[in-house]
């Protein structure tokens, strides 16, 4: 299962920016990004992939946790994130609708490609890597086919 794929797919429907990599590679290729308002990125890290074997010699399923955030700069009336924003202004700002935005995209991962969900925790990050954006951040945890 090529979940990178997966998620960029999804994340092209919903016409939002995708990255993928370790924190360093993600740092970099979201300078190289341009958020207008309105506009979303998604940032990928690596997934870790756990084979379940039940007491047989074969895998009965997989299961996988995905770390993803969803990034914001700018929140719908224009104004960029700063530094000399309060976390409280974040919040309202930005915060609040990532938070929403990230659990509909966890949830149409997940219905779109038949995964059975088995955790999410989601917690928000910001004035993250150069670009200076806010993010909601999601890890999830989900069981898939032996493939």
């Amino acid at each position: 299962m090529d979940l990178v794929a997966l998620f960029k797919a999804l994340a092209t429907t919903k016409e939002y920016k995708f990255v993928y990599g370790t924190r360093p590679f993600l740092n970099y290729e979201a300078t190289l990004q341009t958020l207008s308002s309105g506009e979303y990125m998604v940032l990928m890290f690596p997934a870790e992939t756990v084979k379940v074997y039940d007491h047989k010699p074969v895998p009965e399923f997989f299961e996988y946790k995905i770390i993803f955030q969803l990034a914001q700069a700018f929140d719908s009336d224009g104004t960029k994130a700063s530094l000399d924003e309060t976390y409280y202004q974040k919040h309202v700002r930005r915060l609040k609708d990532l938070e929403t935005l990230i659990g509909t995209f966890e949830k149409d991962f997940l219905c779109t490609n038949n995964l059975t969900g088995v955790r999410s925790r989601t917690f928000p990050e910001i004035n993250l890597m150069a670009p200076n954006i806010d993010a909601m951040n999601c890890e999830l945890t989900f069981q898939g086919p032996n493939i």
